[in-house]
């Protein structure tokens, strides 16, 4: 079985709340599209609380990196 990154899973969880909703993001949907085990997730996370905490901090972080990109679209910083 293949590692997978704390990034990954916070990829994945925004894959899921986009394509289900928040009822969809569970333990066994996210290990299920990673391939891992449910102590693999519980390696990274202490539960869904905190996956919600580094989920929404993952997607401010992108959120504010793609902002800048367009902020420099055109020539304009």
């Amino acid at each position: 079985m293949a590692r997978v990154s704390r990034s990954a899973y916070l990829e994945c969880a925004l894959d899921i709340l986009a394509e289900l909703g928040s009822e969809g993001l569970t333990v066994s949907e996210l290990c299920a599209r990673l391939a891992v085990t449910k102590g693999s997730f519980y390696h990274h996370r202490t539960g869904m609380p905190d996956l919600g905490t580094a989920l929404l901090g993952f997607w401010a972080q992108e959120r504010s990196q793609r902002l800048g990109q367009l902020s420099t679209v055109g020539g304009t910083p």
